[in-house]
This record gives C-alpha cells, structure tokens and sequence, in this order.
C-alpha cells in the first residue's frame, strides 16, 4: 500500500504546471529556467502544456510565434512579460484552445511576407484564448 501511495505522489508531482523563461540572453539548448533562459518564444512553444507560464524577459523578440498545444479550462498556457510592456514580439498566432498572453507587447508587424494577417491571431480553434 505504500508503494502505490509513493507512485500517486510522484504521478501528482510529475503533474504540476512548470514555468519556463525565456530572455535575449538566453539559448534554446537550455533548460528554460531562471538560471538558464530559453532565447525564444518559438522554444517555449514547443515544450509548454496546460497550466504551464512562460515568463518573457525584456527586449524584442522578433519572431513569429505560433501556439498549437492546447491549455485547458482553469490551466491556460500563459505566456507572461515579466514587466508589463517589456517584452515585445513581432506576432503571435494561437492555434489551440486556453492560449493567455499576458503583458507583452507587439510591435515591427509589417505584416509583410506573413500570412496571418495581425500582429494577434486567435484561430477558430483558439476557445478561451485571452490577450490582456
């Protein structure tokens, strides 16, 4: 009995929401912690699931970000600026459902040579995105 309470501890573990970073001072070979930042938002598109935050660092990121890993109702994927306005990304397109972007700041969208069309793009899949 005891060994199968140790197994639904470490399960429950293995299953809380992470936080990830991501800074211009960081590499995508990294771990995406504090310590040792991922440099793109595209890297924390990969690896984020529901109920994970992705604090952005200050700068430009110059990237067009695409999210297609769901959230889920009450555990959306946050990507969050780690000061209000002080990141900045070129565009964001979210493709899955539970998608937040909280703080960041879009700025550069031409629009030229991406075929999204907006800085922010929510697809008909994107239920219960949230840009604040």
């Amino acid at each position: 009995m005891k060994s199968i309470l140790s197994l639904l501890l470490v399960a429950a573990m293995s299953a809380e929401a992470a936080t990830y970073y991501v800074d211009k001072s960081g590499n995508d070979a990294a771990a995406g912690t504090a310590g040792v930042p991922w440099l793109t938002l595209t890297k924390a598109a990969t690896v984020a699931v529901a109920g994970d935050t992705v604090i952005v660092g200050n700068g430009d990121y110059d990237e067009h970000v695409q999210e297609t890993t769901s959230g889920a109702v009450g555990n959306h994927i946050t990507y969050r600026a780690a000061i209000p306005g002080g990141a900045a990304v070129r565009a964001f397109r979210i493709s899955a459902p539970y998608v937040k972007l909280d703080g960041l700041r879009f700025s550069k969208y031409s629009g030229k040579d991406n075929p999204w069309a907006a800085a922010v793009r929510a697809e008909t899949a994107a239920t219960g995105a949230v840009n604040t």
